[in-house]
């Protein structure tokens, strides 16, 4: 399995509203962003953040350990058997995307979060 280890630039998607959010590769630089997203409550009101109802199903917890361990995991760097990709808004993380490959397998997961709080267009939806 070859890694994504080095993205050469960002890449832009357009979402249904016209808007446009940046891809880019996670690195340990964006943990803080990655636990913002990640929080329940933002205490600014600026921040993207997972509603506990989103919380919940994604994790299957409302425990606030869970926006550090997240941030840990996402921005740690890329290898064959992990990478991660941030959605940007502004300077705003409002998605991530990562894919892991089990320690006794070469099969990966792939899993996906998506804030549905805060500064996000109300068609958040890729087109």
């Amino acid at each position: 399995m070859t890694a994504v280890t080095d993205l050469a630039a960002d890449a832009f998607a357009l979402l249904t509203d016209g808007s446009t959010v940046r891809i880019c590769q996670a690195g340990p630089g964006d943990a803080d962003a990655v636990r913002a997203m990640h929080a329940t409550m933002s205490p600014d009101k600026m921040h993207a953040t997972m509603s506990p109802d989103n919380m919940y199903l994604r994790f299957f917890s409302l425990s606030p350990v869970t926006a550090e361990y997240e941030a840990a995991r996402v921005c740690r760097p890329a290898d064959s058997r992990h990478a991660a990709l941030l959605a940007w808004i502004g300077e705003v993380v409002v998605g991530v995307a990562t894919y892991e490959v089990g320690s006794h397998s070469d099969k990966a997961e792939v899993a996906f979060a998506v804030a549905d709080r805060g500064p996000v267009p109300q068609a958040a939806s890729l087109t």
